[in-house]
């Protein structure tokens, strides 16, 4: 493992910003000011005079937006709450630090980039410079927020506390960013660059074989450090740090592709898969990629996917009882949070076999062993334990007394009877026709004695979805509606399951 080298040395001053990691681009040009309260017991006032309302009372801390840093005696501006709310007011411009940051704020104050500020302790300052308003002063060995760094190599942070979080500027080598997970050099010695373009400035080489602590990604490129060498090198040129055996990450090419239950055209369909889907891909027999999605393990023909060593978007909920949400791709790095069963995430990029994820309320990295790749609306945690068609008939029987439309797809609207099942199925990653005639060839055939819930049910002209205890949920007509048939209300041609 790499070691955590703590010299503050700067080789060469970095001329890009360094973003919030799960953002994975520069951030923009457009200035925007962030202020934090100086005083406790400030006033959020409704206009700017001091008789007017009181909005709130403010902590020593709060986080403000300025709305417009000009304004002389009172500031507009727009208090940030932790929990996300927002308030509009104004405040006396000599109880608020602000300084101007190029950039965008951290969504809702999440994980982002972190640096350690150095065993000494720091000043936080209001701007860049060593002689501007002094914020407070941050102990040491203390971990704060890092949104951007100017071409000077100043920090502009957050530095959080039980009383709120303060924004200001650290010197270049005050603190010390923080790694997000660790890679080897590969095969040849790499140059280090000042910025991400091979043009740029060089900050040094590393041979082949150096471990390097990973600060960053960015578009292709790496923000790597070794001892006190730091600056950018192709991401390619970089072997990520991998805890399992994981080919890379594969996306589908087709418009439909089938998950099939073993690597062979002729083993049994278990879903459709849409063109576009990203998920990890684990091994490879025979041309067929192994694959789990929607809590389903099975195989993809590798002929319709498309093999990356690296992933920027999809979905994936996690597969296993509770997961360890880490501030790194390593299990060495800090547990953010404990996650449940079935949590529904977004993936932003990996590092190796680690996912970079961003829920509701946090991001971090989780390994690819505890998450099934899924749809944007993700598939229910049940699913795990009972079958899926149990999951398909609750889903459905939830739309019961909505309208019949002909050649209506709209689940609340109007759908007719083929529009219905289509899109029950859609909500769990199943891409079907809309025709009941062609549903009777999805999926395979089972008999009347293995029905089960989640089933499709065709008749001569209808189809529908079996809910269980002898009905079927279904767009029965105009004046019926969505709604519970018996079964065997007329002639089944075929049942058909496509999730097992």
């Amino acid at each position: 493992m790499v070691s955590h080298h703590r010299s503050f040395k700067r080789i060469c001053v970095l001329t890009t910003t360094v973003a919030a990691v799960v953002s994975f681009s520069v951030l923009g040009a457009g200035a925007v000011s962030y202020g934090s309260v100086s005083d406790d017991g400030s006033l959020l006032k409704a206009a700017p005079i001091e008789s007017s309302d009181t909005v709130a009372v403010l902590s020593e801390g709060a986080a403000l937006e300025v709305l417009d840093e000009n304004a002389e005696a009172w500031l507009p501006v727009r208090l940030l709450n932790q929990d996300g709310s927002t308030l509009d007011g104004y405040v006396n411009r000599e109880q608020t630090y602000f300084g101007s940051y190029m950039g965008s704020l951290t969504e809702g104050h999440l994980l982002s980039q972190t640096a350690s500020v150095s065993g000494i302790g720091t000043l936080l300052y209001s701007s860049a410079d060593s002689s501007s308003q002094i914020i407070t002063r941050i102990v040491g060995n203390t971990d704060v927020t890092l949104l951007s760094v100017n071409e000077e190599g100043w920090m502009y942070v957050v530095y959080s506390t039980d009383d709120g979080s303060f924004y200001g500027y650290l010197a270049p080598d005050a603190a010390w960013i923080n790694a997000i997970g660790y890679g080897t050099v590969g095969a040849l010695d790499v140059s280090l660059y000042k910025s991400m373009d091979t043009l740029s400035q060089a900050c040094g080489i590393l041979t082949s074989g150096t471990e390097v602590e990973i600060l960053g990604i960015w578009d292709g490129w790496s923000l790597v450090r070794s001892g006190e060498t730091q600056g950018f090198v192709s991401r390619t040129l970089i072997d990520e740090a991998a805890t399992e055996s994981l080919l890379g990450f594969g996306e589908v090419s087709a418009d439909q592709l089938w998950l099939r239950s073993e690597p062979s055209s002729d083993s049994k369909g278990i879903l459709q898969l849409p063109k576009g889907i990203s998920l990890p891909v684990y091994t490879e027999t025979n041309g067929w990629y192994s694959v789990r999605y929607n809590g389903q393990d099975g195989y993809l023909s590798s002929d319709y996917v498309t093999l990356s060593p690296s992933v920027a978007h999809g979905s994936v909920q996690v597969y296993t009882e509770t997961a360890s949400l880490r501030s790194g791709a390593d299990e060495s790095f800090s547990v953010l949070a404990e996650l449940p069963e079935g949590e529904l995430l977004t993936v932003v990029g990996n590092l190796g076999d680690w996912l970079m994820v961003k829920t509701d309320s946090s991001m971090g990295f989780l390994p690819c062993s505890v998450v099934s790749a899924t749809s944007e609306k993700g598939y229910r945690v049940g699913s795990l334990y009972a079958t899926m068609g149990e999951e398909v008939a609750a889903y459905a029987t939830q739309f019961q007394g909505n309208p019949y439309v002909w050649g209506g797809t709209s689940l609340t609207n109007g759908a007719d009877c083929s529009g219905f099942v289509m899109k029950v199925y859609q909500n769990f990653g199943v891409s079907l026709p809309h025709s009941s005639s062609a549903m009777r060839g999805v999926g395979h055939s089972v008999s009347y004695g293995e029905m089960r819930p989640g089933d499709i049910v065709c008749y001569s002209g209808h189809v529908g979805i079996y809910a269980g205890n002898g009905q079927i949920i279904n767009a029965l007509g105009a004046e019926w509606g969505i709604t519970l048939t018996d079964v065997n209300y007329k002639n089944i041609l075929t049942i058909r399951r496509v999730l097992d």
